[in-house]
Order: structure tokens, then sequence, then C-alpha cells
């Protein structure tokens, strides 16, 4: 096992998932602030209820309109430039349109923006009240690769074969440390539909081995607890006891860690879900894909859309079915049995 030199961290106070992915992104505003004007300023304190990672996205959002204006001053702006930008985002550079999603996220952004603008006397009206909100429409391009997102029961067991195998493809295979912190990390996914955020954020403290439950901080800071499965509570057993060959005095209180000895990052975790799927044709696997993975399971399983949406954590059941896969196709299939019958 490798060795970590954790003696410079030994007076510094150990920060939380929560804490780094905060920490990042504040200076990651920094970064795109600097040089800025006081109405932008202004703009960042008034969303100050708004997470460090929503802040910074929104401000990008922003930053890239005013780029498009071409305007130095923010009192020079008028309804003609909002409406303008909103026009030009509905296609990319090589003329395909933009998701729709693309374009309600950049809405909210400027609404908010000249809604702030105007509260501060900058603007003379909400110009953003005078522009439609974009309508949420699925692209057939979209539907189409949604629909093969997922793994089948077929393609599920293969996958976990693959991993519990250490089968990456590749000659050499992942060492036992590795491939057990890969294990708990897929079987985790396919277990509870958790998004790759909130695992990258878990940390050691919120898993209760005793009682079999893992306390995690979702999108909007909702606090989700998980009843684990006995083998995934196994699986992790079993990473924990390497996990704690790693660490020495002082280090991260991170659930997973990577060869550095530091959490393990979004884009690590998306490597780790894909690198298992070498022999599952025409799909690349994602943390993503997992999650539609569980709500298709569970959804093929009960019938209970409801039951999905509580165990996704959605607000809508809306978005629920769009991460229910061939449900479509399912339904097709019943009504052709249907009229068999009939016609």
């Amino acid at each position: 096992l490798p060795i970590y030199d954790w003696r410079n961290k030994m007076n510094e106070r150990i920060q939380t998932g929560l804490e780094e992915e905060k920490l990042k992104y504040k200076r990651k505003i920094e970064n795109i602030m600097e040089g800025k004007s006081k109405n932008l300023q202004d703009f960042l304190l008034y969303m100050h209820d708004l997470s460090e990672k929503t802040k910074y996205v929104y401000m990008c959002d922003v930053l890239k309109f005013l780029k498009f204006t071409g305007k130095e001053k923010e009192e020079d702006l008028e309804l003609r430039d909002f409406v303008s930008y909103m026009a030009k985002i509905q296609d990319k550079d090589n003329g395909l349109e933009t998701v729709s999603s693309y374009q309600i996220a950049v809405y909210s952004a400027l609404k908010l923006f000249s809604k702030c603008m105007f509260a501060y006397k900058i603007f003379s009206k909400n110009y953003m009240e005078e522009i439609a909100k974009p309508k949420k429409r699925e692209q057939q391009r979209t539907i189409e690769r949604r629909e093969k997102s997922y793994l089948t029961p077929e393609e599920t067991q293969t996958y976990l074969y693959n991993v519990d195998h250490k089968l990456t493809g590749k000659t050499r295979k992942p060492s036992a440390i590795w491939s057990q912190r890969d294990i708990a990390v897929i079987k985790l996914f396919l277990s509870t539909g958790v998004r790759c955020a909130a695992l990258s954020n878990m940390d050691i403290e919120n898993l209760n081995m005793d009682k079999g439950t893992l306390i995690v901080t979702d999108k909007g800071k909702k606090v989700h607890t998980f009843i684990l499965i006995p083998k995934v509570l196994d699986e992790l057993q079993k990473w924990l006891a390497y996990r704690d060959q790693l660490v020495t005095v002082c280090d991260t209180p991170a659930l997973f860690l990577g060869k550095t000895g530091k959490r393990l990052s979004t884009s690590a975790i998306s490597d780790i879900t894909k690198k298992y799927a070498c022999n599952i044709k025409g799909k690349t696997i994602s943390p993503h894909k997992l999650r539609a993975t569980y709500g298709t399971t569970l959804y093929n399983a009960t019938g209970d859309i409801v039951l999905v949406q509580k165990n996704l954590h959605h607000a809508s059941i809306n978005t629920t079915l769009l991460y229910v896969r061939g449900m479509e196709e399912k339904a097709q299939k019943e009504s052709v049995e249907i009229m068999k019958n009939i016609i």
C-alpha cells in the first residue's frame, strides 16, 4: 500500500466534503470576478442565499451575455440585448438546436440578474419580465439517446460481473485496494441511485455501519438517509479496511479516496463507472446512467412511478419520468397486445 505523509496537515482543520466543494467554487468565483464592475459585485451579493456552485454558474452565464452585447456598462443594456441573446442561444455554432434545459438555465440566470439590476435602480425596468421562459421540450435525438442510456437487467449482470472480476478491457487489472473501492462505489450507485456529486462529497462520518445507513446531502442542500442492502454494506466494510490503512496521522474525512490520498473527484468517479463497461456494446456508462438504471429497475419491478420519484428524491414526477427508460416502448407493446384481441 502507498504511504502518504500527512505531517504538514497536522495543524489544519479537516474539511468536510461540502466544505471542500464550497471552497472550490468560492475560488472559481474569485477568479472570474477579478476586476469586474460594482454592479456585478452587487449581483454576487444579491445571490447570497444560493449555493456557491449556483452563484458561479449564474455569473458565468451573465458574463457570457455581457460579452455578447459588447457593452462596457450595465446601465447601457436594453431589452433588445436580452431578447437578442435569448434568440442567439437557441442554436449552437454548428447550427444544431440547443437543448431546452440549457436555454432555461440561461434564462434563470439572466432573469435574476435583471431583477437585481432593477432592484438597485440600474435598470428602469426588469427586462426579463418581458421575455417568455423557454418551454421544456425534448429533441428526437435526445429521446433516442436517453432510451439507450441505461443498463438492461442482462447488461447489469454483465457489468457487475466485470466489476467483481476486475475486467476493464486492459491486460493489467486494478490492484485489490482500488478494485474494492470501485466495487463499493458502483454497487452504491446501482442500489441507491445517488448522484455523483453527492457520492464525491460523502464523508466517513455519514456512514453508520451498525444501523446500515448512509446520510447524503444532495442538490439544494437536502439531506436524505439511505438504508443500504447487506451486500453493499459488505463491500463498504471491505473498502473501509483498506481505507484505514491509507489513513495515518491526519487527512481528508472523505469516504472514498483517490490514489493521491485525496477525496475522489466527480471526474474520477465517472472514469470508474466507465471502465467496467468494456464489453457492453453501444453504451458508455456514467454515474447518471447508473442512476437511470436504478430508477428503471425500480419501476419495472413495481410499476409504481411515485415510489421511484420518492427514491430518486425528485420534487416533480415529470423529472422522474425522464429517468425511467423504456416506458414508452413498454406501453406501445401492451397496447398492441390489447388491440390484437379487439381488431
